[in-house]
């Protein structure tokens, strides 16, 4: 499951910026995997890159509990 969290973003006419806070559970495995995005009101299809679950793992312990 991929949650937003948090958003920030600008536009106008001809431009788009964003910037995304996101809650992924549970953890990917160790490793690369395949992530896909799709945004078919502005026309982006299906576009996939590949991602380090190791990475992710390693920041995820880094996560800091929201209440004490």
């Amino acid at each position: 499951m991929l949650v937003e969290t948090d958003s920030t973003s600008s536009s106008n006419e001809t431009f788009y910026e964003g910037a995304r806070r996101l809650w992924l559970w549970p953890l990917p495995l160790p490793g690369p995997f395949e992530f896909v995005i799709e945004w078919q009101s502005v026309g982006l299809s299906p576009t996939p890159t590949t991602l380090d679950g190791s990475a992710i793992a390693r920041a995820a312990e880094q996560a800091q509990p929201y209440w004490p």
